[in-house]
């Protein structure tokens, strides 16, 4: 090509100024424009794919699995109450409760390998939905 001619759109006058090359990734031109420009709608949607990304993941592994200790083990009222140090974090959802896994409790039916429904009483507090009541 010569210097005179006009580069399409997303390329740009190479340094010699005979041809003319392709814009890089996240980068735009005009018909006619001599250089490449940031293209920030292509940029902000990258960003905004990345954070969502990084959010989901956060939420699936925080989730996954946490450790809660537990400082209490009560029966109140023939139902097992079982108490955190912190937090929980556990939410009721309707109709259906939480699955849990107990260990380090010193009794024998709370660390067996198995899952408990639990619902949460309040955010420290957890209520065993146990189903053998000899607890």
């Amino acid at each position: 090509r010569s210097a005179c001619q006009i580069c399409l759109a997303d390329t740009s006058v190479s340094l010699d100024g005979e041809s003319c090359i392709a814009c890089t990734l996240g980068e735009k031109s005009r018909a006619g424009s001599a250089s490449c420009e940031p293209d920030y709608a292509f940029l902000s949607v990258c960003l905004t794919c990345f954070v969502a990304k990084f959010g989901a993941v956060y939420i699936l592994v925080r989730r996954f699995r946490r450790f809660q200790r537990i400082i209490d083990v009560s029966k109140v009222g023939g139902e097992v109450v079982v108490t955190m140090l912190q937090p929980h974090g556990i939410r009721n959802r309707i109709g259906d409760a939480t699955r849990v896994h107990i260990s380090g409790t010193g009794h024998f039916l709370l660390d067996r390998v198995q899952t408990f429904q639990a619902r949460a009483l309040d955010q420290h507090r957890l209520l065993l939905v146990v189903p053998d009541a000899t607890m």
